[in-house]
C-alpha cells in the first residue's frame, strides 16, 4: 500500500462546519497540547513570534488528508501523510472544506523512488514513503509490512487520531515503531477509551456500521499498552480523556444509522463541545475512564 506525505497549504481557509464532529472534538483536543508545545517553545526562546517563517515547527499528521487540523494550529506547519487510495478518495470529499477554487493534491509514492536523506528535502519536496503491504527486500521480509520511509526524528511532533483501531495488529505494531521513531519531541494518539470500547459490539449490532465491526475484529487498541510501548521507547507519557460519553453514544448511534439527520445537529454540538472542552478533558491516572469517549495519548520524548 503506497503512502504519500504532502505539505497543508496554509494559505487554504478551512471551513470548519464541514468537518464531522468526531473529527472536529478529536482535533481540538489535540490542538491543546500542540498550542501548549508552541508556547513553552515560545516561553524558552526557542521559537519567534512570526508564524510566517519557514522553520516553523513542523507536524506529520497520520492518517486522513482533509488538512483540517491546521485551523486548530495555526503556528504550525502541518504535513498529511495517507495511503493513495485514501489521499485520492480524501482529497475529492475534502473540496467543500477550503475557501479555495481547488485544494491541493496528494503526492503519492511511486516503486523504486529513493528515500529522502535529510530534513530540508522533506520539507520542501513533499515526501514519499510505504506502509502495510509495499515490499521492500531491503527494509522487511517479503510479505510484511514496510516501515515509512521517513529519517528518525525528522518531524518536531506526529499525531494519530482514529487510526490504530482501524489497523490489524501487525499493522499497528509497525505504526507504534514509526510513531515513536518520527518525531523529534511529541507523539500524539487519540484512540477510543475504555468505557467507549464497552459499548463498541453492542453499537456494532444496533447499526451494523462495517469499519466498527472490522475494528472489533482486529481487536481494540488498549491505551495502558500503547503507554507503556511509548515509555519503553524514550517517552514521558500523560494520558488524558475528553468528550462526554452519555452525550458521545447517542450521536454516534443517530450518524451511523441516519447521517443526514445527525449533520443537522453538528454545528449546536459543535458549539457546545467548544464550550465544554475545559471541563471535559482530564487527565487520566488509571487509563480506565467510563464517563468520556475517548483517550488522548501525549509522548514527549526524553532528553
Amino acid at each position: 500500500m503506497l503512502v504519500g506525505v504532502r505539505p497543508q497549504d496554509r494559505s487554504l481557509k478551512v471551513d470548519l462546519s464541514q468537518v464531522p464532529l468526531e473529527r472536529y472534538v478529536r482535533l481540538q483536543a489535540a490542538s491543546i497540547f500542540l498550542n501548549r508545545f508552541i508556547s513553552i517553545r515560545k516561553d524558552a526562546g526557542k521559537l519567534e513570534d512570526s508564524s510566517s517563517r519557514r522553520d516553523l515547527p513542523t507536524l506529520l499528521k497520520v492518517g486522513t488528508t482533509s488538512g483540517a487540523m491546521q485551523a486548530f494550529i495555526p503556528e504550525w506547519q502541518l504535513f498529511l501523510l495517507s495511503d493513495s487510495s485514501e489521499s485520492v478518495h480524501e482529497n475529492k470529499q475534502s473540496q467543500a472544506l477550503f475557501s479555495q477554487k481547488d485544494a491541493p493534491a496528494a503526492i503519492a509514492a511511486q516503486p523504486g523512488q529513493s528515500q529522502v536523506q535529510n530534513q530540508n528535502q522533506i520539507h520542501s519536496q513533499g515526501l514519499t514513503g510505504e506502509i502495510a503491504g509495499f515490499e521492500r527486500p531491503d527494509a522487511c521480509p517479503p510479505g510484511q509490512p514496510a516501515p515509512i520511509s521517513l529519517p528518525s526524528k525528522s518531524f518536531d511532533a506526529v499525531i494519530a487520531i482514529g487510526v490504530l483501531e482501524a489497523l490489524n495488529q501487525q499493522e499497528r505494531e509497525l505504526l507504534l515503531g514509526e510513531l515513536a521513531r518520527i518525531p523529534q519531541s511529541l507523539c500524539i494518539i487519540d484512540l477510543p477509551s475504555s468505557g467507549y470500547r464497552k459499548h463498541w459490539s453492542g453499537l456494532v449490532e444496533l447499526t451494523l456500521k462495517s469499519e466498527m465491526q472490522r475494528s472489533l475484529q482486529f481487536g481494540l487498541p488498549d491505551t495502558k499498552q500503547i503507554s507503556q510501548f511509548l515509555e519503553k521507547a524514550g517517552f514521558e507519557v500523560e494520558v488524558w480523556t475528553h468528550t462526554r460519553l452519555s452525550q458521545w453514544l447517542p450521536y454516534i448511534t443517530l450518524f451511523a444509522l441516519n447521517p443526514l439527520a445527525a449533520g443537522l445537529l453538528d454545528q449546536e454540538l459543535k458549539r457546545l463541545a467548544d464550550a465544554e472542552l475545559s471541563g471535559t478533558i482530564q487527565q487520566s491516572t488509571d487509563n480506565d475512564n467510563d464517563e468520556t469517549a475517548f483517550d488522548l495519548i501525549v509522548a514527549k520524548r526524553k532528553d
